[in-house]
């Protein structure tokens, strides 16, 4: 999901809740879930390529959720 699409979907209400996970075989970095109401799950994607975005800090996911209208994220370690 493109972070546009995201903000869209949260500011109609579409959005339950959003997760931050160690990225799987990145050794270093995380990836950002977004819960759909709908039952969906769906990691934020980059601009670009539609590849999950890697973060490199928790501070930079919590960022971006913030740009995306969350308040409240959670963390996986």
């Amino acid at each position: 999901m493109k972070v546009e699409k995201a903000k869209t979907l949260f500011e109609a209400g579409a959005v339950m809740a959003c997760s931050v996970i160690p990225a799987p075989m990145e050794g270093a970095g995380y990836l950002m879930q977004i819960q759909r109401r709908d039952g969906h799950e769906e990691a934020l994607e980059t601009a670009r390529k539609g590849e999950p975005r890697i973060f490199r800090t928790l501070d930079a996911a919590a960022n971006q959720a913030r740009v995306i209208g969350f308040r409240q994220i959670q963390v996986y370690l």
